[in-house]
């Protein structure tokens, strides 16, 4: 049984491990239908990629999701349309442009020269809407020790995709190289009792109700708060201390109010965007990225932000 509050689109991203432990980003937009006879038929749209292009990929489905009739279902050549257009875009090289259209509206993104930041394509937004940089650059710290085994909650499930993605692409120049599961299933539980470090999401629902194992350290994006196991609190007070931890957290500062001034724009947009553009599509036009990392832009002019 579908609820009305629930009768909504919904959009949200994972990642799956593929047989030889390539990762692949699996993006779901969902919807329900009502049909003449007054139910509700929920219908959904999945796009598997293995390109680090994220948000644009998820902001894309979304977009061409909300131009297809809201009465009937999704037809085949609609989502033929969809794959082909994706399939179309080749990345481009460094410094160089990629163009989408997109319900009639042409974007264009440069992907970073080589000397440049790599191309982060994430949704920054709901990391930095749910911690402070204070909070966040503990979060860092802990993934840089020597035992970062970091357990996510969210109330909502949607927000850990963007939120695991956004946490690795700010350790960069260095990589994660321990597993990574955006959403824990309620029957993966026992991975948490695993001895080598690891990061994990999971929705609140499906947090188990006995403690956690001693080594493991949870941060919890609802309520801004980040627990670590008591043997490692002191490592990580005298990091925060450090040149490292000072620098981290003023460009922390710095990011996290670039990204609460790209908000503010959004909300206050019209309805529609301008000249009528779906909001969604608008958002993705506008969309957040690493500071030197995109410029995003229309026809009408030339990037903002290179």
């Amino acid at each position: 049984m579908v609820f009305r509050a629930e009768r909504r689109q919904e959009a949200y991203s994972t990642a799956l491990r593929g047989p030889r432990g390539t990762l692949f980003a699996l993006h779901v937009h969902l919807r329900y239908r009502e049909t003449p006879e007054g139910g509700w038929v929920p219908e959904a749209l999945f796009v598997v990629s293995r390109a680090d292009l994220h948000a644009t990929i998820a902001a894309a489905l979304s977009a061409f999701a909300e131009t297809l009739p809201a009465d009937r279902p999704w037809a085949q050549p609609e989502v033929l349309q969809l794959a082909t257009l994706l399939k179309s875009v080749n990345v481009p090289g460094p410094g160089q442009e990629l163009s989408l259209t997109i319900a009639g509206t042409k974007i264009t993104k440069a992907r970073p020269a080589a000397s440049d930041l790599p191309l982060a394509d994430l949704d920054f937004a709901p990391l930095f809407r749910a911690l402070d940089p204070s909070v966040l650059r503990r979060v860092l710290l802990l993934l840089l020790s020597d035992e970062p085994s970091l357990l996510v909650v969210a109330d909502d499930p949607a927000t850990l995709f963007p939120a695991l993605t956004a946490l690795i692409a700010l350790l960069y120049p260095l990589a994660w190289p321990h597993p990574l599961i955006p959403q824990l299933s309620p029957t993966s539980l026992t991975r948490l009792d695993s001895p080598a470090p690891f990061l994990f999401g999971i929705a609140r629902p499906a947090l188990p109700r006995a403690r956690l194992p001693p080594r493991v350290a949870m941060l919890d994006l609802a309520h801004n708060a980040l627990s670590v196991p008591p043997r490692l609190a002191p490592a990580l007070r005298a990091a925060q201390d450090t040149a490292l931890g000072a620098s981290i957290l003023a460009r922390l500062q710095a990011f996290s109010a670039h990204v609460q001034r790209a908000g503010e724009k959004h909300l206050a947009a019209p309805p529609g965007g301008p000249g009528g553009t779906p909001p969604r599509l608008q958002v993705f036009r506008d969309g957040v990225t690493a500071p030197g990392a995109l410029g995003a832009g229309t026809e009408a002019g030339p990037p903002r932000d290179k």
